[in-house]
């Protein structure tokens, strides 16, 4: 009869504790880079330094999308010149928690000729990114 008492003991102990089970306990780890989708500028188009007699230079409008299933923390832009110097750089936070697309658009605009590069990053909450880039000249 102990013995009975005892296996049912053991029984109730071990139903108890797989019931008190939770799912959520299981943490989904997200482990896909979000996606960079470049609006503007177009892939090796020329812009002009000036623009007829008032030596203002063509701005180019800078924009891309990052795009992620769960949530983006952030999107980062960066131009580079034909020598590797950084001449623009900007970020763009997230608006809120669960932000799905991110928008970053900046205006660029310059006097000295050359090769441009615009480099689009998207950041997501875990740390995942990927990153696409555009080339861009600048002629007289």
């Amino acid at each position: 009869m102990k013995r009975l008492q005892l296996i049912l003991l053991v029984l109730l102990i071990i139903g108890i504790g797989l019931t008190s089970c939770s799912d959520d306990a299981i943490v989904e780890t997200d482990l896909t880079a979000p996606k960079v989708f470049i609006q503007s500028p177009i892939l090796l188009l020329s812009y002009s330094t000036d623009i007829g007699n008032n030596n203002v230079p063509y701005k180019v409008n800078l924009r891309a999308q990052g795009a992620d299933e769960k949530e983006l923390e952030k999107m980062e832009l960066q131009v580079t010149d034909s020598d590797g110097t950084i001449v623009l750089e900007k970020t763009q936070h997230a608006l809120s928690d669960s932000e799905q697309i991110i928008t970053i658009s900046e205006g660029f605009e310059t006097t000295t000729i050359g090769t441009y590069t615009a480099v689009f990053t998207a950041i997501d909450t875990n740390g995942n990114f990927s990153s696409d880039k555009v080339v861009f000249q600048y002629k007289n």
